[in-house]
């Protein structure tokens, strides 16, 4: 099981903890043996790894939502009212929860709304400006409440990202800046993607269509190298085992289709030749009006190296046990033979009617301990087992056991001198113990009265 403990110093330390505890033959616990192995920075590495995760699901949501809109806004021949219905189908995807989220955009009067819009109390406005006149309403609604963030129900991330929807639709309807406003939509995903601690690729006819600069340095080729890439010619990132789902993958994304696995490791060989994990999200999205694979690369090669090097450890650890377990099983053996032998001795001894009473009853007294010896040996060896078992448990109602036997000592005749039948009268700790209990039978019994 794994535990947070608080380390000498003082700070804390993830562990994992195997134990298994050994009873005598009367079921007491004798003492629990186990292991203790420091996974402290295997844990923050799948903090950081699902935070991670976490960001970049929503970073790719964003993404997605952003590229859509700048596709609309760049297709000027669309009508006024495309633009808008477009905007609003793709607004609901790039929220935490798009099944209930709808959303409703009011420009010159005229209000268009998803089809499952619905006010309520939880919602997210930004308003369309033309330079610095309001022009119209974005306005994004949870038909359900949710966990509280930054901005009420919502994430601080979602403020930015609905000012930007109003930005893009207001510097749309501004005249002779259609063009303008593509540029800068694309300069925001650039942007976007160049600060962020994930490679982002796009890929589209085989070709790498952009690169951040994170990409470029988990595979060790700059973005201008990767940009002159000939048809395909990123194949050569893949390790032999992997390239050929990764080639698959790549094709049916750029191609739009849906049977495809977003999420999946695999293994890379960088410009150097070094050989690194990576965990993959892709996705098809569109780019330029065409489908491409937009590509989002986490390098784990020291996450996947740490759990490596922590199975070694296990396999060290069972490997140990079992010749612990062999050796147990070898001396129990060699130590019965060793008694078996002693006690024949023993018992051809005895068969000689010439030795004194002395000696037999000496030999008499060396039997019985040989005897109890293998006693012994039998008894710790049975102990020994016991770790290696599983005892089945059952649940109890305690306080009616212990109403019980409560009720069994108030009316037992000598309840006031139970402490002198225990076979360590001078036990000082026992010895308080019971005169605690037994004050304790004497009240309830007073009080029953």
């Amino acid at each position: 099981m794994e535990y947070t403990l608080i380390h000498k110093d003082g700070h804390f330390i993830d562990v994992l903890l195997n134990a298994s505890p050994r009873f005598d033959e009367r079921g007491n616990l004798i003492n629990t043996r186990g292991s203790v192995i420091d996974i402290t920075r295997r844990r923050k590495m799948e903090q950081a790894l699902r935070i991670s995760e976490y960001d970049l699901r929503e970073c790719v949501k964003e993404l997605n939502c952003l590229f859509g809109i700048s596709q609309l806004v760049e297709k000027s021949e669309g009508s006024f009212e495309e633009i808008i219905r477009g905007t609003l189908e793709l607004i609901p995807s790039a929220w935490q929860f798009p099944e209930k989220t709808c959303a409703r955009i009011s420009l010159h009067e005229q209000e268009f709304k998803t089809k499952n819009f619905k006010e309520t109390s939880w919602k997210q406005k930004a308003n369309i400006k033309r330079r610095d006149e309001i022009i119209g309403t974005i306005e994004v609604y949870y038909l359900k409440d949710k966990l509280i963030f930054d901005e009420g129900s919502f994430l601080k991330e979602k403020r930015n990202l609905i000012n930007a929807f109003a930005e893009i639709l207001g510097r749309y309807f501004e005249r002779k800046m259609a063009e303008q406003k593509s540029k800068e939509s694309e300069q925001k995903f650039r942007n976007f993607t160049s600060q962020s601690l994930m490679g982002i690729g796009v890929v589209q006819d085989g070709l790498i269509k952009y690169a951040n600069e994170t990409l470029a340095e988990i595979i060790g080729y700059s973005t201008k190298e990767m940009m002159n890439w000939s048809e395909n010619e990123f194949k050569k990132l893949f390790h032999p085992e992997s390239v050929e789902f990764a080639m698959e993958q790549a094709k049916k994304k750029q191609l739009g289709e849906e049977d495809v696995v977003r999420n999946y490791q695999l293994r890379i060989i960088t410009k150097t030749g070094d050989v690194k994990w990576i965990e993959n999200y892709s996705q098809s999205t569109l780019y330029e009006g065409k489908f491409a694979d937009l590509v989002s690369w986490i390098d784990i090669t020291d996450r996947r190296e740490a759990e490596e090097k922590l199975l070694e450890s296990e396999a060290r650890y069972h490997d140990a046990f079992d010749r612990t377990t062999f050796y147990k099983d070898l001396l129990t053996h060699d130590m019965n033979n060793i008694l078996q032998v002693i006690m024949l001795t023993l018992e051809i001894s005895s068969l000689d009617e010439n030795i004194s009473k002395e000696l037999k009853e000496s030999l008499k007294s060396i039997k019985n301990q040989v005897l109890r010896g293998s006693k012994l040996v039998s008894n710790v060896h049975k102990l020994s087992q016991l770790e290696e078992s599983q005892n089945a448990l059952q649940n109890i109602d305690i306080y009616n056991t212990l109403e019980a036997s409560l009720n069994f000592l108030i009316t037992f005749r000598k309840f006031s001198e139970i402490y002198n039948f225990l076979i360590f009268p001078k036990n000082r700790i026992l010895r308080l113990f019971f005169a605690k209990f037994n004050q304790i039978g004497k009240n309830s019994k007073s009080k029953k009265l």
